[in-house]
């Protein structure tokens, strides 16, 4: 069966392209993802791919003409297929800006219907034992935070106590002091709903219901991590639950998650991207453009600045004018809000509202959370701590957000003190097997070195 070649939407208010230019003829080959023909729009000219492999057997819209989007432009037949008898149905090129013809009516038999593109990702999403209940009792909502924010912050402090004992190296970022965000962003997001991390992403993953023992074998360096080893700390990723990556690159995750938020716009989904960044990414280009076309576009995405007070070892006093972040979001039309970033409570009421106007497709919304990372920048850079006065680090730290939550459910006869500590024992039995896991998992063989570079979904593709 013959393959219909279409007018793609090239952009969310794109409703007719012209063909600029034809490049191929009728009666030659194609192959996949092959440069075929150029669309012109208002605002550019695009090479087209080819979506399968085949001869072009027939062009219904010639060059210099413009079509709707989604409208068949001409037919690819199959390779191994015979062409219609008889001349081509189509000229060879005519002249660029030549007076359109009317195209000849189809004599072929209907092409097989087009593949739509999944909504939101490619196969159905991980539903993780560790990520957050959707639709349970307020109470399993609760204790699962309390939960979330444990592995988060039992698995760090253990890190920091790997890499000093030279169990684990590279770059390493602690999230100790900052697990309230994480827990009360993702309580409020389905498994199905994106995160975008950053070089601090550790409770990133883990909040979203990552597997402590990949995490771990991860930053190992061993094939049995989320990156079989060639990621580590900075680089955790694992699409199937969401989480679209970790980034070494200040502010690069910000038009990463709008690019999602556009991806879930064009195939009509009603998914949520939550995209954290600090405070210093808050003075990045990447945070301009992320924040002004997700407004301009109404895209689905919950910008979460935490705002730990230091950019690396600059206190934020001296790389911003203001002292409140969210007021930017003013600029670009959204709604923006700060809260206790060391409340999970908090957190959560201020993401639920976020994500359901996101979901609802009104558009994003800047939250900052207010919070503070109790090591310095960088585990791997002991100097990194230098310059923070101790007073501030132990005022933080008596807001430490997990017993003042823990106090909460006490106070609310949500638990006891018997289930919260059997919570905290529950958590350090998979750590430890995380870390026989992890220990066990063998090295990356050298050979793969230069495997998973480039992708690997299509026949073309680089190795």
């Amino acid at each position: 069966m013959p393959t219909a070649i279409v007018m793609p939407a090239l952009g969310l208010t794109m409703t007719e392209g012209v063909v600029q230019r034809w490049l191929k003829r009728v009666g030659e080959p194609v192959a996949l993802d092959e440069p075929l023909f150029v669309v012109e729009t208002d605002k550019a000219a695009q090479e087209v791919l080819a979506p399968a492999a085949g001869i072009l057997r027939e062009i219904l819209v010639p060059e210099g003409a413009s079509a709707t989007v989604e409208s068949v432009l001409a037919y690819l037949a199959a390779p191994g297929d015979a062409l219609a008898p008889g001349p081509p149905s189509t000229a060879p090129h005519p002249a660029a800006g030549a007076a359109p013809s009317a195209a000849p009516p189809p004599t072929l038999p209907p092409p097989t219907p087009r593949a739509q593109p999944p909504v939101g990702r490619a196969s159905p999403p991980t539903v993780s034992p560790h990520a957050a209940p959707v639709g349970g009792s307020e109470r399993e909502r609760l204790c699962w935070m309390h939960r979330a924010m444990l592995r988060i912050r039992l698995f760090d402090e253990q890190i920091v106590k790997l890499f000093a004992g030279g169990k684990i190296a590279g770059a390493l970022h602690s999230y100790v002091g900052e697990e309230a965000v994480a827990a009360g962003v993702c309580a409020r997001l389905r498994p199905d709903d994106y995160i975008v991390s950053t070089h601090r992403g550790h409770g990133h993953l883990l909040a979203k219901g990552g597997e402590m023992r990949r995490m771990m074998a991860e930053l190992y360096g061993r094939v049995d991590g989320y990156c079989r080893g060639k990621g580590g700390s900075m680089h955790i990723t694992d699409v199937s639950l969401g989480i679209l990556g970790a980034n070494g690159i200040v502010g690069a995750g910000l038009p990463i998650a709008a690019g999602a938020g556009t991806a879930i716009t064009l195939q009509g989904g009603d998914q949520v991207v939550a995209c954290f960044f600090g405070d210093g990414a808050a003075n990045t280009g990447a945070f301009h453009e992320a924040l002004n076309l997700a407004a301009t576009w109404s895209l689905p995405v919950v910008f979460i600045c935490e705002n730990n007070l230091y950019a690396q070892f600059t206190p934020q006093s001296m790389h911003a004018r203001v002292a409140d972040l969210f007021g930017r979001a003013a600029g670009y039309g959204l709604p923006g809000l700060s809260v206790d970033g060391n409340d999970v409570l908090a957190v959560a009421e201020a993401a639920e509202a976020a994500v359901q106007r996101a979901r609802a497709g009104a558009g994003p919304t800047l939250i900052e959370a207010k919070t503070f990372r109790w090591f310095g920048h960088a585990i791997n850079n002991p100097a990194s701590n230098i310059g923070r006065d101790e007073a501030e680090i132990a005022a933080w730290k008596a807001r430490d957000p997990i017993p003042r939550f823990e106090r909460r459910l006490l106070d609310g006869a949500v638990a006891t003190q018997a289930e919260l500590d059997a919570t905290r024992a529950a958590v350090q039995a998979e750590l430890e097997e995380a870390i026989r896991f992890a220990e066990a998992s063998p090295a990356p063989p050298p050979e793969e070195a230069l495997e998973h570079v480039y992708t690997d979904l299509s026949a073309g593709a680089r190795r």
